[in-house]
């Protein structure tokens, strides 16, 4: 990333992160000027994705300039929306470090720390997000932290080790030893059970078409529910259908076009389907670059026409929009 690395470290931390904010402040300008000339909603979530894992990676870089180096071999990955180049342009980054040696644990959380720190140094609203396998967090979240063998060790838990399986084999290693990268996937595929992905494939479809139905049996479509929650249930249909027929696909879009060349689909959703992902991103998009800020949680349709830019045209017939999801979403759930 030329635009940071060619900042040295010794000339000080304000100036890096004036690059870092300069770097996403021209991404944002850039998806925006590329939604309104009608580019790709796909392509922008990519090239958005590509830009806050490159200032991630630059955090950690100049981190271990200046405190390093680490006491033993570790890998850092980009996990979530970033990972599967999905993200909008205010989506935080879920992250993963995985190290080699838990005596280094505490050498680690203090990084992990500085990371956190210079993120909310960008006046991003969320920043980077770890969990602990260890913490007494209620709800998982797609992030990992602690050595290979004690986050090994938690795949003894149907429900919970699925989920850590999931999130390293989405993952996406950007830093660090790629011996520790190799090391926690060579587990990772030991510990998957072809019946245990099985059974997790048919539970998350499930999941995801009862969600699908409930938003749709509204009439007219439910202009209450969350952008967000629409696209994780259809992008968890989507895994679920992935999984049963044994695809090793990562991004929606690739998803949809991998389950049409074998057949777990039908060809006529094909463009249906990538058409809802675009309507979905593309509002995602929008309401976030006018709001600045993530809006995940607040951006729903019945919102989204007093957000929207006024230069937006054509304007989205919302109520239309939402016909034909439920109509999608109907098929879709019927291949399932």
């Amino acid at each position: 990333m030329a635009a940071l690395s060619a900042i040295d470290a010794r000339s000080g931390q304000d100036l890096r992160t004036a690059a870092r904010v300069a770097h996403l402040r021209a991404m944002r300008t850039d998806a925006q000027r590329a939604l309104a000339s009608g580019a790709s909603v796909e392509a922008v979530q990519r090239a958005v994705s590509r830009a806050i894992e490159e200032v991630f990676v630059d955090i950690v870089e100049a981190d271990l300039e200046r405190h390093g180096p680490a006491p033993g071999a570790f890998a850092v990955g980009v996990l979530g929306s970033v990972a599967a180049r999905e993200a909008a342009t205010h989506s935080d980054v879920d992250a993963a470090l995985v190290f080699e040696e838990p005596a280094h644990r505490g050498w680690f959380e203090a990084a992990v720390d500085r990371w956190k720190m210079a993120m909310s140094a960008l006046g991003e609203p969320s920043g980077v997000t770890f969990c602990d396998q260890a913490s007494p967090v209620g709800r998982y979240r797609d992030a990992l932290f602690g050595d290979v063998d004690s986050i090994a060790s938690t795949w003894s838990d149907p429900e919970r080790g699925a989920t850590y399986r999931r999130a390293l084999r989405e993952g996406r290693f950007v830093f660090g030893d790629l011996a520790v990268a190799e090391a926690i996937r060579a587990r990772i595929e030991v510990a998957r059970s072809p019946d245990v992905r099985r059974a997790k494939a048919e539970q998350d479809i499930a999941e995801a078409t009862d969600n699908l139905a409930r938003f749709a049996r509204a009439e007219p479509f439910d202009q209450r529910v969350p952008l967000r929650a629409i696209r994780k249930a259809l992008v968890a249909l989507l895994r679920g259908l992935a999984d049963r027929a044994g695809l090793e696909v990562t991004n929606a879009y690739d998803r949809v076009d991998a389950l049409v060349d074998a057949g777990a689909i039908d060809p006529a959703l094909h463009a249906e389907v990538r058409a809802v992902l675009d309507d979905v991103g593309r509002l995602r998009l929008l309401t976030q670059l006018k709001a600045n800020c993530s809006m995940d949680d607040a951006a729903t349709l019945d919102l989204v026409d007093d957000v929207l830019p006024k230069s937006v045209d054509p304007r989205p017939d919302l109520e239309e929009m939402g016909r034909r999801w439920v109509a999608v979403f109907e098929r879709l759930s019927k291949t399932a």
